[in-house]
């Protein structure tokens, strides 16, 4: 039985990494194959469809790829606590650290007391702004719901705890009180995160192209087909190649494990046949 439940749990495993092989691989396909548009010429297109509807909203969209610089309205930036760095997402996080104690009794009696370390979120915040892309010819506003969004790690730092209780806690602009733990737990340090996505970047967008009610936007897209939607600071050839890469990767392990794991469900099968 138990080489069968463990050849069931690498089949799944197995069927998880095909799937995901086959879904990077259709990522670099629509990389490849839809070419790269500009803001100007989707908003002429925009402009001779309204005209011919008197002005009126031309529900036109297109899956569309784009090449620009993050950019925001002037003023409305963000800027990182720790990492002080202009933004337009930026979330920052504060974990703390600690060892607990832990006692207890074997069989015969005798108390034994060990440590085990554990951790806990005590600052965890996410702020944002509206942003769009901007190229040589135009900007475009950008909903990101639903995009595969590459935030970048601006800051990761652990500070070890001047002592194992409550503190002030100040690093880079944050600054909070945090609360003393008890006799059985005592404070490693705090481990400080801040991603971001970061104003001026040179931005690749794969998406859908919309004239709504609100005006032209770049979002999600629509449809029955499922497609995907990109905004990341990496160039096109380094999403091409990171999803080929990890296509062939994935789907070559996970043949080895859904194999694997058919001989061990057979080989559980037969132990309980005899």
């Amino acid at each position: 039985m138990g080489w069968m439940i463990f050849g069931i749990i690498l089949g799944v495993i197995g069927i998880f990494l095909v799937y995901s092989a086959k879904a990077s691989a259709k990522k670099a396909l629509y990389i490849q194959a839809v070419e790269t548009t500009t803001v100007s010429a989707i908003e002429e297109t925009v402009a001779g469809i309204r005209e011919s509807m008197n002005g009126e909203t031309s529900e036109y969209s297109e899956y569309v790829e784009l090449k620009g610089t993050v950019q925001c309205e002037e003023g409305t930036q963000l800027v990182g606590q720790l990492s002080n760095r202009e933004a337009v997402i930026c979330v920052t996080k504060v974990i703390r650290e600690y060892e607990e104690k832990r006692v207890s009794t074997d069989n015969e009696g005798n108390r034994r007391t060990s440590w085990h370390k554990g951790r806990d979120t005590v600052s965890n915040n996410r702020n944002e702004v509206p942003f769009f892309l901007q190229d040589s010819t135009g900007r475009l506003r950008i909903n990101h719901k639903g995009s595969e969004l590459g935030l970048i790690k601006a800051v990761e730092k652990f500070e070890p705890a001047a002592d194992g209780g409550g503190a002030q806690v100040s690093f880079g602009g944050l600054s909070f009180s945090v609360s003393a733990f008890g006799s059985n737990r005592r404070t490693l340090g705090y481990r400080y995160t801040e991603e971001i996505f970061p104003l001026g970047a040179k931005l690749y967008a794969l998406g859908e192209a919309a004239d709504t009610e609100h005006g032209l936007v770049l979002r999600k897209p629509t449809g029955e087909e499922s497609k995907p939607y990109l905004l990341s600071l990496k160039s096109e050839e380094e999403l091409q190649e990171s999803n080929q890469s990890s296509a062939k990767r994935n789907r070559a392990i996970g043949l080895v494990l859904l194999g694997l794991g058919g001989v061990l469900i057979l080989i559980g099968i037969g132990s309980l046949v005899m």
